[in-house]
């Protein structure tokens, strides 16, 4: 009797931690979709950031010229 009570003391948690590391497999699953989506976010910024830099280099660059110009 202690036999198969101990079987059955094994067998729900081995089913335990089988849907514990489910559970876990889709959190990594989530998580890794999530970094993936901030990756993706944070290089569209990082775009924008750039083409700004580049705008106002332009501009800066444009008013030095009409500066120059007018003296």
């Amino acid at each position: 009797m202690e036999l198969v009570a101990a079987s059955k003391a094994v067998t729900t948690e081995v089913a335990e931690r089988t849907r514990q590391m489910q559970a876990l497999g889709e959190e990594l699953g989530r998580s890794a979709k999530m970094k993936d989506e901030m990756l993706a976010e944070l290089d569209r910024v990082q775009g924008r950031q750039r083409d700004t830099t580049g705008q106002i280099q332009a501009a800066e660059e444009t008013s030095s010229w009409w500066t120059a110009t007018a003296r």
